[in-house]
């Protein structure tokens, strides 16, 4: 679903009918002034976790998306290694379950 924001009034559902270059280009070329967003359809407000980023300009936003990114990456890695380190314990103890026991009688 796409939104619009217009600076100092409230925000704006775009209906089907509605074209979005159209209404950016009525709004002028001014980033300040409108700004379109995708929302969720069955979601009625910007939740505050967005809203935080709507007054952002663009090298700020791609600076946080590449904060963002290098932060899941590394989580990605965290359990990556985890996974390892708990795949050779698993591995090690089974081999020493499953190694033979050899019995002699005397």
């Amino acid at each position: 679903m796409l939104w619009m924001w217009v600076f100092g009034s409230e925000k704006k559902k775009l209906n089907n009918r509605d074209y979005p270059l159209w209404e950016r280009i009525l709004q002028g070329p001014s980033d300040d002034i409108m700004k379109i967003f995708l929302m969720d359809m069955y979601e009625e407000e910007v939740s505050n976790d967005v809203a935080q980023y709507l007054n952002l300009e663009l090298p700020i936003l791609k600076q946080v998306l590449i904060q963002l990114k290098e932060a899941e990456n590394r989580e990605i890695q965290r359990v990556i290694n985890k996974y390892h380190q708990q795949h050779r314990l698993l591995s090690n103890m089974l081999n020493c379950r499953t190694s033979p026991h050899i019995e002699t009688s005397v």
